[in-house]
């Protein structure tokens, strides 16, 4: 006894009914939302991004401090 099976499904207004044609229903209805588009899409490579100074990319890198970590935690809570 199958549990899980899918037995038809309708496309378009056509019942289809099988193995084959609902594997090809399926697997065009995906194929159509992951096909190459030709949308123009922006790139980074003339972007001019601000730069940080040596001061705040050396404060990106410490480690965190206890009174840091104590506010974190308990401001789990609060959202």
């Amino acid at each position: 006894r199958r549990v899980n099976a899918i037995s038809y499904i309708q496309v378009d207004g056509a019942t289809l009914e099988g193995v084959d044609p609902i594997r090809q229903a399926v697997f065009s209805h995906f194929a159509s939302h992951f096909k190459a588009s030709n949308v123009e899409r922006y790139g980074v490579e003339n972007l001019q991004f601000k730069r940080l100074n040596w001061p705040d990319s050396g404060s990106l890198i410490k480690p965190f401090s206890v009174d840091e970590v104590k506010a974190a935690v308990w401001d789990c809570g609060s959202f």
